[in-house]
């Protein structure tokens, strides 16, 4: 990459340990001029942003001469501030509100795999409490909320009579996010979280890192929203020949959709075994980078992350 005609201004967005983690890699780059931070715990990383509004935060971009905006986590991404965004010619690095859908709705990325020829478990959707809508026999099962649950929507279960209840707890949790409900089948293996960086034509693929969602290692413990990752992930090589065909299909789909945006996918892998063959299949889509897997994944980052970041950016910034 050749060097840039000037240094960079930089918002980045979120309050989480992921965003301090994005805005602490980025400051260390030579190519930054200023870094911004909008909700964040970042402060003494740069200055500080208040905004009311997406249109808000796009017109001090505008003022603040923003190069580039790094979105951090999935609710604004789902909201659509990245659309609000283009509309003020901001480059941002964060995924368009269609295909935030990835994330936001469980059933469009199952629709996704499906249509993609993408392994997944296989699944029933319902919004009735009645258990005999669900269509799964044999236990245990997976039962997962279709919207925005921070990761605490979804509950492995072992005893069919706590079906209903846990629905029940849901509904009652999540509100509409959990108006529509996925049965699946339960899939055991290792897992594997690949966090991916999409610039409209191509992958730039980060190495793979773990995370660990259940609070302690009982049969019925709950999921949290990660209780520490770590990075890489040491793969054999049928399981890096079988990840490659992976990074190769999710490609390929996202070039027949068309997505034209710049962002991050995160793909939670599982290695499974179904009908005696070995492969990966997919348990859920993100459309950020993985908390607390980004810290891990940045934490052993020799390369610039901001150039990184440029990459999707190169024909805009003039790099």
């Amino acid at each position: 990459m050749s060097e840039l005609n000037q240094k960079l201004n930089v918002l980045v967005l979120g309050s989480g340990a992921r965003e301090h983690s994005i805005a602490l890699s980025i400051s260390k780059s030579p190519l930054l001029n200023k870094l911004f931070l909008a909700q964040t715990g970042a402060f003494e990383l740069g200055e500080i942003i208040e905004f009311r509004d997406f249109e808000d935060l796009a017109k001090k971009c505008v003022l603040k001469k923003i190069n580039l905006a790094v979105v951090g986590p999935e609710e604004p991404l789902c909201e659509g501030i990245v659309d609000v965004f283009k509309k003020y010619k901001i480059p941002t690095i964060g995924v368009d509100k269609y295909f935030s859908r990835l994330e936001s709705s469980k059933l469009f990325a199952k629709k996704f795999m499906q249509k993609h020829g993408i392994k997944t478990a296989e699944y029933q959707m319902f919004k009735n409490r009645s258990r005999n809508e669900c269509g799964m026999t044999i236990f245990p099962i997976v039962i997962k909320a279709d919207g925005l649950c921070k990761g605490k929507g979804v509950v492995a279960v072992h005893d069919e009579k706590k079906v209903g209840k846990i629905i029940e707890d849901l509904k009652k949790n999540f509100g509409k996010n959990a108006q529509t409900i996925l049965i699946e089948e339960f899939l055991q293996g290792e897992e594997c979280s690949l966090i991916s960086l999409w610039d409209g034509k191509e992958f730039l693929h980060f190495p793979p890192a773990r995370d660990f969602k259940k609070l302690d290692n009982s049969k019925n413990a709950p999921n949290t929203g990660g209780m520490g990752a770590f990075c890489p992930v040491l793969l054999n090589k049928k399981q890096q020949t079988k990840l490659d065909e992976y990074k190769k299909q999710l490609q390929n789909a996202l070039k027949k959709e068309k997505a034209g945006f710049a962002g991050f996918i995160y793909s939670g892998l599982i290695w499974a075994q179904k009908d005696k063959i070995w492969d990966w299949y997919v348990l859920e889509y993100n459309v950020r980078m993985g908390d607390p897997e980004c810290q891990a994944i940045l934490t052993h980052l020799n390369s610039d992350f901001l150039e990184i970041l440029l990459k999707p950016q190169k024909e805009s910034l003039k790099i």
